[in-house]
């Protein structure tokens, strides 16, 4: 929440009230999964080194990454891979939702699940018309990165007999630009305390980089800083092809620093996460294996979300 004593925050708020701006997630492009319809990466990514090449022009990257090594002897039918769409409800001056989409793999022997979550794409808080927040996907492949592994029984017994049986994994964590004894609790570095901040994209700046499309600023500019998602999801099996629940989420950002003065408003601005967020997922088909290399990785999933979701995911961004 944008907190009224503070006037670069109050100048926001006054843009967006004034000119009457709707509240929305600006959403990215996509296409089916065709090998001549491969989304693009843009030339000025700036991928980190050990990535794999791509073309200038592009705009997403398939990773050409093999399956997690798994013995899958006696899997059950909640086994494979699932596209996860979280909606993370939030305020910044206004009420929208955030939206996150995830790989996650299952491998199920029982009530006993093991686990693989990954962040594919993060969809920043904005404002239409006032300020657009944006990972760029140079960043969005270190996320990529870093995914969590899990073992236990997180599926519960149906109860009554009968009823969809529970699913309650650990929280999923995705910590960009810090390094922290406690990722969960640790509090963020800041810009009178970055001493844990990391230069994980590369770029030479504190923490990491987000492009920001502020009416405050003539161009793009960047917001150096340090993000922690965490989602505790809580819900249901619905069938061997669905999973949806609510979620517990968390939403921080500590801006470290910024390219330019004009973004010191949006640096004021607070994300204050809202009662109803909720997720739902559904398995990936080898239909969307565009590579064919028997594994569905976040960029194949990126480029399923439009069947799977739709929404905000068919549109332009």
């Amino acid at each position: 929440m944008v907190r009224p004593g503070q006037r670069a925050a109050a100048l926001v708020a006054s843009l967006l009230l004034g000119g009457g701006a709707a509240a929305t997630v600006s959403a990215l492009s996509s296409c089916g999964p065709r090998a001549d319809d491969y989304p693009l990466l843009r030339p000025d990514a700036g991928l980190p080194d050990g990535y794999p090449a791509y073309d200038a022009g592009l705009t997403n990257l398939i990773e050409d990454e093999p399956l997690e090594p798994w013995d899958t002897t006696g899997a059950g039918p909640l086994s494979g891979i699932f596209a996860v769409e979280a909606k993370v409800r939030a305020n910044v001056v206004v009420d929208l939702d955030s939206l996150q989409l995830l790989r996650l793999r299952i491998l199920q022997q029982g009530q006993q699940l093991r686990l693989r979550s990954q962040f594919c794409r993060l969809r920043m808080p904005s404002i239409q018309g006032v300020a657009t927040m944006r990972i760029p996907l140079a960043l969005e492949m270190v996320m990529r990165s870093k995914g969590q592994q899990f073992e236990g029984a997180f599926l519960g017994p149906a109860e009554p007999p009968g009823s969809p049986p529970p699913f309650q994994p650990p929280p999923f964590l995705i910590l960009l630009g810090a390094e922290l004894g406690d990722p969960m609790s640790d509090p963020l570095p800041t810009g009178d305390d970055p001493t844990s901040a990391v230069d994980e994209d590369g770029d030479g700046q504190p923490a990491v980089s987000l492009a920001v499309d502020s009416v405050l600023c003539g161009d793009v500019e960047q917001l150096y800083t340090a993000l922690r998602t965490v989602l505790a999801l809580s819900g249901q099996v619905d069938d061997s092809d669905r999973l949806s629940g609510v979620i517990s989420p968390v939403l921080e950002q500590s801006v470290i620093g910024y390219s330019e003065p004009c973004l010191a408003a949006a640096a004021n601005l607070e994300i204050e996460v809202l009662p109803g967020s909720t997720f739902r997922a559904v398995r990936v088909g080898d239909e969307w294996d565009i590579n064919d290399n028997g594994n569905i990785t976040c960029g194949e999933i990126v480029v399923a979300a439009p069947t799977l979701f739709g929404g905000v995911w068919e549109q332009e961004p």
